[in-house]
């Protein structure tokens, strides 16, 4: 096969132009093919978004003026990947011990894609109670079938453990106070 005579008279700078433009368009073509399927491996994988909430449900005696008879907090586990997941584990991380507290998951859940959210009730005064000025360093914590682990932000949000009770005696008024400020 002959190659054209035009070709042949290009100047040697114009075929390096030429090729040099061929390159850097072939760099931008894979470059943006990466990228493409890096952010399908990453939406395609399992995701877990675990939320700490107290004050979530309070049960008065007889109505809403009545007094507080029980109080509880949330733990929200949510799927936000594309993959399923099965928790295994549900339970809050305490301060100053290693291990979390008791499962509050009777039996394994397998979240899918799009499923609600698994919401878990725990006893708020119970479980508070001994770590009354420590609830701000509390995680929930959740396990899945393959081991990972996940865990919750820290609460900002103030949980109403005993009523009256006095935070200014407690020295804890400070703490919720820069609580409040950092909130904002």
């Amino acid at each position: 096969m002959d190659i054209p005579q035009w070709i042949n008279d290009l100047p040697p700078v114009a075929v390096a132009l030429v090729s040099a433009a061929i390159a850097i368009i072939s760099l931008l073509i894979s470059g943006t093919s990466l990228f493409i399927h890096w952010r399908n491996y990453r939406r395609d994988s399992h995701d877990v978004d675990v939320e700490l909430q107290w004050n979530a449900k309070i049960i008065h005696e007889h109505g809403m003026r009545s007094p507080v008879k029980q109080r509880f907090g949330h733990i929200i586990v949510t799927n936000k990947g594309r993959r399923p997941v099965h928790v295994t584990y549900v339970g809050l991380q305490l301060p100053g011990r290693r291990n979390s507290s008791a499962n509050w998951l009777e039996k394994g859940v397998t979240l899918e894609e799009g499923d609600p959210s698994i919401i878990i009730e725990i006893p708020q005064d119970s479980v508070l109670e001994p770590f009354l000025g420590e609830w701000n360093k509390m995680y929930a914590t959740v396990r899945t079938n393959t081991g990972r682990s996940y865990r919750s932000k820290l609460a900002f949000e103030c949980p109403i453990i005993v009523p009256g009770f006095d935070w200014k005696s407690a020295g804890l008024l400070q703490d919720f106070t820069a609580l409040k400020k950092f909130e904002r």
